[in-house]
């Protein structure tokens, strides 16, 4: 895999589990991570960029300069760069 950042030599994900995300539980393992810590409240996982394997995916990027639209927040406070906001 060609890096898009030269030096990178790890990639780190967290798990957070809730009541609304565990089907995505498998995600960074599926992707090639493996475990690196536990807590009751979160899973890190690290994977060496030579290890990762992309899933495939059916979004696809048009105009890498236009501005995001939406933000997800769990603060209850409108995003920036918000439909609304504008």
């Amino acid at each position: 895999m060609d890096l898009i950042y030269p030096g990178v030599d790890r990639i780190i994900g967290e798990y957070v589990p809730t009541a609304r995300n565990g089907m995505v539980a498998d995600f960074f393992p599926r992707l090639g991570f493996e475990p690196a810590a536990d807590s009751k409240d979160s899973k890190i996982y690290v994977c060496k960029p030579d290890r990762f394997r992309a899933l495939k995916s059916f979004i696809a990027v048009k105009d890498l300069t236009a501005r995001p639209v939406c933000s997800s927040r769990n603060d209850g406070r409108r995003p920036e760069n918000s439909i609304a906001g504008l």
